[in-house]
């Protein structure tokens, strides 16, 4: 039997179509204060029956990480888009760009997966961790 699922993270969703739907928070909406309490008071509302919640662990230097790199994304798309910045600087930021942003992206990558390898899940009035074989 196959279930399609709706799935959101952060409150974005990646997927619409499916009858049970889940929600997972990411490492940074545990670092901005998501709980598992708010997630066991989300799922006790009716509205809510049909809903898996997963509340990823807090990743050490993860929210740093991420502002460190929408911080560089900014500086590059900036030096990148701007006509009046020399050709050692449109070459500079394209370095950055291709080298530096993509392993941030990397690793924060591998802070959301460490997250999610720590997750907890609360469906339907229960809480379990999630063992990483789960997530492989």
């Amino acid at each position: 039997m196959v279930v399609q699922l709706r799935i959101s993270i952060d409150g974005t969703f990646i997927a619409k179509d499916g009858s049970v739907e889940v929600k997972m928070f990411s490492p940074l909406a545990t670092s901005a204060g998501k709980k598992v309490v708010d997630l066991e008071d989300l799922s006790l509302r009716p509205d809510e029956n049909e809903t898996i919640f997963v509340l990823s662990d807090r990743a050490p230097g993860f929210d740093q990480l991420l502002r460190y790199h929408r911080a560089m994304r900014t500086v590059v798309g900036s030096w990148k888009g701007d006509p009046h910045r020399s050709e050692e600087a449109h070459r500079l930021a394209s370095e950055r760009e291709s080298n530096h942003l993509q392993k941030l992206r990397g690793e924060l990558i591998t802070g959301i997966q460490n997250g999610l390898v720590a997750a907890m899940v609360n469906s339907f009035q229960s809480e379990r961790g999630l063992s990483i074989h789960s997530l492989r």
